[in-house]
């Protein structure tokens, strides 16, 4: 309570916290995909030969 000349001014009290959403696409940009990034890697072609 913030008081001038004996009256109350403010009453100050605590605000509930909330979360905050993200913003929709607040990273677009940010993060890119190569081509190839579905591809086989060199050091599994071994493995992924089986699954072909």
């Amino acid at each position: 309570m913030i008081i001038k000349d004996n009256q109350p001014l403010v009453k100050l009290t605590a605000v509930s916290s909330f979360k905050r959403r993200p913003k929709y696409a607040s990273a677009k940009g940010l993060v890119t995909i190569s081509d190839d990034f579905a591809q086989p890697l060199e050091d599994f072609k071994e493995y992924t030969a089986y699954f072909r």
